[in-house]
């Protein structure tokens, strides 16, 4: 007889119409979830057997991916910025399954600009979706986390350590691994386990919208730019949503129990910081107001 309480030492393998399926059973929330990298895990995670819930923004997209998941999954629109938004989806979801064993935290913004000319606004709004949102639903996920045998938080993150434009994107991203270590630590006593995943160059909206950014900065067109990026990954192809679902599917499965604290890369090799490269800019500046004499 299998002991289930130990899932570090025995693996259960659940099948279902012949088909080997690790996540049967479980409960995932992943954020982001209505298009590209979020749209291929949630999709993975069902084909796994878990009950998925599908976030984001746009309550239709929502509804639009749950519906191609199948009768396991759930659209659940959620601001992961907004804590009681976060507080009020973790509650609909112990409601409905009764427990959660996984949280993907993906939903992502982005914003290109030399730091000079950096909104203010668009720093903290990047900030707040990257980072903010990855602690604030790890916050209220993590009281459940801990109630499963079986509890992993994975975060999606970048082999970028720092690009030319990218600075907000970047620095919310280092903060979301140097979170994931920290994570990693408070919940290792409840057998929880934290990692992150490192994608490479996707072609999803938000990677379009990036480039296209990028190339207006740099003052070249934006295939030039895919252009650079493909011929500079070894393998010579441009990561997939598949290519990161699996190794996610992986890190929630019971085959990673005892992987934690751990960073993976899903590059093809490609780790190339110099893709787009700076030029000089005209920056404006703010006039300084004047001094006035108090005489």
């Amino acid at each position: 007889m299998i002991d289930k309480t130990h899932p570090q030492v025995y693996i259960v393998q659940k099948m279902t119409e012949g088909k080997y399926m690790r996540l049967m059973g479980r409960v995932a929330i992943v954020t982001g979830a209505a298009s590209g990298i979020g749209r291929g895990i949630a999709q993975r995670f069902a084909n796994e057997g878990a009950s998925v819930v599908v976030t984001d923004l746009e309550a239709s997209a929502c509804a639009r991916v749950a519906e191609q998941i199948g009768k396991s999954g759930m659209a659940r629109p959620t601001d992961v910025t907004s804590s009681p938004e976060v507080r009020s989806l973790i509650q609909d979801v112990i409601d409905k399954f009764g427990r959660l064993d996984i949280l993907v935290n993906n939903a992502g913004r982005t914003y290109q600009s030399t730091v000079a000319e950096m909104p203010e606004e668009e720093w903290d709004a990047v900030i707040n979706v990257n980072l903010r949102g990855s602690f604030l639903c790890a916050k209220h996920a993590a009281p459940y986390l801990m109630k499963s045998s079986f509890g992993r938080i994975i975060n999606i993150v970048t082999t970028q350590g720092g690009v030319p434009y990218a600075s907000a994107y970047c620095a919310s991203k280092m903060g979301l691994m140097a979170l994931t270590q920290s994570l990693m630590y408070e919940l290792a006593p409840y057998n929880v386990t934290v990692n992150a995943v490192c994608p490479g160059t996707v072609r999803t909206p938000l990677s379009a919208k990036a480039i296209e950014m990028k190339a207006q900065l740099s003052g070249v067109l934006p295939s030039d730019v895919w252009n650079q990026v493909e011929q500079a990954i070894p393998l010579r192809r441009f990561c997939t949503p598949e290519d990161v679902g699996n190794v996610v599917a992986f890190l929630a499965s019971d085959e990673a129990a005892f992987v934690t604290g751990a960073l993976y890369p899903v590059t093809g090799g490609f780790y190339g910081h110099s893709i787009g490269s700076a030029k000089k800019t005209t920056v404006t500046t703010a006039p300084v107001p004047e001094k006035k004499s108090g005489l």
